[in-house]
């Protein structure tokens, strides 16, 4: 497997206002899933066009298809969503 999967986070567009709107770091989901995932490279900042999906996937280079050895399982990935999910639930949950 390689060293440092790369996964890539994308989030839809709501999210990201919420987040911003809120005073949130850029850096911040970044920061928590690099504290809770650290055997990966995940890139974050990315956004969807769907208005409720998050999107996760893992990154290859474009060499052709990747060995089915360096696969990440899918409970790997849904892990990833679930965090990044909580991570924005929070900003739509603060009274106004």
């Amino acid at each position: 497997m390689a060293e440092h999967p790369k996964i890539s986070v994308a989030v839809p567009p709501a999210w990201s206002r919420a987040a911003i709107m809120k005073g949130e770091p850029a850096s911040a989901l970044s920061n928590l899933l690099g504290s809770r995932f650290p055997a990966y490279d995940i890139s974050t900042g990315g956004i969807t066009q769907d208005s409720e999906t998050v999107s996760i996937f893992q990154m290859f280079e474009a060499t052709g298809e990747p060995d089915p050895n360096d696969l990440l399982p899918n409970t790997e990935l849904d892990a990833i969503e679930e965090v990044v999910t909580e991570y924005y639930r929070m900003f739509f949950r603060t009274p106004h």
